[in-house]
């Protein structure tokens, strides 16, 4: 193998590995925005609760 295909062959699975490392990084992010939008819904209902408890004087 000559030195440019040895090199070649690196960069490709370099590239790869950036590719992999990309697609976990953007995984994250969308559980963590999808566990933000359950934990504001989440707060939403806890809130309706407590107007309902204070409205309906239980």
């Amino acid at each position: 193998m000559t030195p440019a295909t040895v090199a070649k062959n690196h960069h490709r699975r370099a590239q790869v590995k950036v590719k992999e490392v990309n697609s976990l990084e953007k995984d994250k992010v969308e559980k963590g925005e999808r566990e933000e939008q359950s934990w504001k819904s989440a707060s939403k209902i806890a809130r309706n609760l407590q107007e309902r408890v204070v409205v309906g004087g239980f």
